[in-house]
This record gives structure tokens, C-alpha cells and sequence, in this order.
């Protein structure tokens, strides 16, 4: 990671002990973005000499609280940070984070008060809980956009029209109901966390592949995919990761869609360490459902969309998105930089080597009995930490 987003940095200096210099080799606009990403995290020298890079058995910072225990699939329990910059907080003396892989056990601890706060709970699980618990407080958060892969040096995708007939064939909509329970948006290449990057949704909404009705769109499949040589149709194998069933009811309802312009889905499930490398190390797929990186500055897409990017295994793109990615990250003026994202959203959805699908809202669920736990609307949650320095118990 550091290699790609600190390539731009040519020399780090500390003038004193509060103060570090960065001198860049060249205009790089989101350096502070990266700086702040929560993977560039800062260490103490003498840790890094003591540990290397090695940092899974010590825990450093300066946040709210610090870890007291660590069990590997059980528990991760937090104490609270003394020293912790914000004085008064946290209000909590310890936070124990269980780990319960069963979907009904998670359920039922919050009906029973065996637990206090559940994340990343379904719409679905969310209104279950309101029934069955008194003033059970919800919050809802953008859940990971979720994309369709596709292996662009192997047949069929290699054909552009092909990967073109894909993204018209996927009914969006009928996925916000049937998967996400209603609860959910349409996503572009750039995540809705990348505003004012980000294509609105009243645009996205009338584009192919996403409008409505769907008449047109598949009348246009169709069409590519017998102009790529498919008239009487073909076979694809989609991976999806074991575990996730909402992966699993989503590659269901992209089967039936699928159908509808003669493409026969079959659904191969493989544990997500597996489906893992064969996209990223063997490129041993076909298409593959995976949750869609990329953050809250739409540089996040560089890795991914460069034809020599280090998670572009398949290789596709071109030389336009290329200089479009460079144009955007050397670029400080925030006008001109909305303006090249958005003829780099127009080049990607020419290109489509990656299919944006939809985004499932989760929701956090709180007890009555805890206050003042606080989760971001327009974000992917990172509830264990965060949301629970101002929370504080009503006994």
C-alpha cells in the first residue's frame, strides 16, 4: 500500500519533537487522505525495533481504549485508556467485544440482554430485534458496496460486449429488494463515502444497467452478447464467498436476471481465503462477487483500475483511465478534481472490467440501557472502538 500512495514522497523531516516536514517529488492531492487512512497507522520507534513489522501480538495508540485480552475467535476485550487525550472520556470502564458465528445465538444474546450492542445487522434482523425488545435503539449505516469481478483475460470476458451484456442484464433494484430488504442504493465505481466525488444517485439512476424499467437494457444485452458470437447463449461460473448469506441470495437473484438474456449462472462457493487468491495470486476465476474497495477519496480506485495496478490482476483498462488516475491524484484544485473523476466514472463504465452492484445498509442495534452511542450515516461502520467512547450505561 505505502508503495503506491507514498511513491509521491520524497523526504520526511522532524525540525523538532511536534513537528514532521514531508517534502513531496510531485503534487499528490490526497496525501492527507492517506496519512489518515486507517492502515497508515503511526508506531513508536522502539516497537518497530523491537517487533518489525511483526505487530500481532502488541497493541500501541493513543485512542479510547487499550486491549486488556485477545482471544482468536472468542473475545477481544478493551480497557479503558487512562491517558486518553479526550478527558471524560471514555465513559465505560471496559468494552467486551464476543465473537458468536451463529446467526440466531447473535439474535437471541440481544433479545436475552446477554449482550448490549450487535453491528452489522441486517434490515431484515434489524425489525425482528424492534419487535421483540422494548425501545431498542437502531442505528443504520452504508454497509461495503458490493461488485461483480469479472476475469477480463479470459474468455467470455475478454469481449467487451460481453461484460457490457452483464451489467445491463443486473436489475439493481430488484436486488435492493430481495437481498437488502429495501434497504439499500445503487453504487457507482466511486463509493457514496467519496462525496463530492461521487456521481449522484439521481444520475447513476437514469444510466444503462441501472434504469428502469429494464426493458431496454435487456433488449441491448442481447443484442452484445449475439454480436460477440453468444446467440445461442453461454455458461458462466460465478465464485461467491462461504459465510455471507446475503452473497449467497444475491448470486441466487443474478442467476434468474441472467437467464433473461440466455447466460446460464452456475454459482460455485469457495472460503473467502480461497476465492481471495484466486483472484488476486492465480487469477484463477471467472467472475466472482466480492465487497468493493475504495474509501473516502476516489484516489482509492488506483490500485484497482491502473492497468498496472496491484490488485488490477485481470489487466484490463486503458491508457485513458491510466492518465485520468494521474490527472486526479496530482490535481489540488477539488473542482477540476470532481471533473476528471467524473470522465474517469464515464471511462470505467465504457471499459467494465468491474460491475459496481449495490450497497446493503447494516444497522448497529443498542439496547435501552446504553446511551450515547454514535455511528456515521454515510460511512462503512467501525463500531467497535469508536461508537463506544461517549457510550455510557443507564443501570
Amino acid at each position: 500500500m505505502t508503495t503506491t500512495y507514498l511513491a509521491a514522497v520524497g523526504s520526511i523531516e522532524t525540525p523538532d519533537k511536534y513537528t514532521v516536514k514531508i517534502t513531496l517529488k510531485q503534487p499528490f492531492a490526497p496525501l492527507v487522505y492517506w496519512l489518515s487512512d486507517q492502515n497508515m497507522m503511526m508506531y513508536p520507534k522502539e516497537l518497530f525495533d523491537a517487533y518489525g513489522l511483526n505487530q500481532k501480538t502488541v497493541a500501541v495508540g493513543t485512542g479510547p481504549f487499550m486491549v486488556k485480552s485477545f482471544e482468536w475467535a472468542q473475545a477481544l476485550v478493551f480497557a479503558k485508556n487512562p491517558d486518553y487525550w479526550n478527558k471524560g472520556l471514555p465513559r465505560v470502564d471496559t468494552v467486551r467485544v464476543v465473537v458468536i458465528t451463529d446467526a440466531m445465538a447473535r439474535l437471541t444474546a440481544i433479545r436475552s440482554a446477554q449482550g448490549d450492542a450487535m453491528g452489522a445487522v441486517s434490515a431484515t434482523d434489524a425489525e425482528s430485534l424492534k419487535g421483540s425488545v422494548a425501545n431498542l435503539q437502531i442505528y443504520q449505516h452504508m454497509g461495503l458496496p458490493i461488485a461483480m469481478r469479472m476475469n477480463a483475460k479470459a474468455k467470455p470476458f475478454d469481449d467487451q460486449r460481453v461484460r457490457k451484456a452483464m451489467h445491463l442484464a443486473i436489475d439493481r433494484q430488484q436486488l435492493i429488494t430481495l437481498v437488502a430488504g429495501g434497504s439499500g442504493d445503487i453504487v457507482g465505481f466511486i463509493r457514496p463515502d467519496a462525496a463530492p466525488y461521487a456521481l449522484p444517485l439521481t444520475e447513476l439512476a437514469k444510466l444503462p444497467g441501472y434504469r428502469q424499467p429494464k426493458d431496454q437494457d435487456i433488449a441491448e444485452a442481447k443484442r452484445l452478447l449475439a454480436e460477440a458470437g453468444y446467440s445461442s447463449g453461454l455458461t458462466v461460473e460465478c465464485q461467491i464467498a462461504s459465510g455471507l448469506a446475503y452473497y449467497t441470495t444475491m448470486a441466487e437473484v443474478i442467476k434468474d436476471q441472467m437467464a433473461k438474456i440466455g447466460v446460464t449462472w452456475n454459482i460455485k462457493v469457495v472460503e473467502g481465503t480461497v476465492l481471495s487468491t484466486n483472484i488476486l495470486q492465480a487469477n484463477t476465476y471467472t467472475a466472482a462477487l466480492i465487497s468493493m474497495g475504495g474509501g473516502g477519496d476516489p484516489d482509492s480506485l488506483y490500485n484497482s483500475f491502473n492497468t498496472k495496478g496491484r490488485l488490477n490482476i485481470s489487466g484490463w483498462g486503458s491508457p485513458e483511465i491510466d492518465a485520468l488516475l494521474e490527472q486526479g491524484r496530482a490535481t489540488g484544485d477539488e473542482q477540476k478534481r470532481i471533473q476528471i473523476y467524473r470522465q474517469l466514472e464515464d471511462k470505467l463504465f465504457e471499459n467494465l472490467g468491474l460491475l459496481p452492484v449495490i450497497t446493503i445498509n447494516q444497522f448497529l442495534v443498542v439496547r435501552p440501557g446504553v446511551k450515547e452511542m454514535k455511528v456515521g450515516p454515510n460511512v462503512p461502520v467501525n463500531w467497535v472502538v469508536q461508537t463506544h467512547k461517549t457510550a455510557w450505561i443507564d443501570n
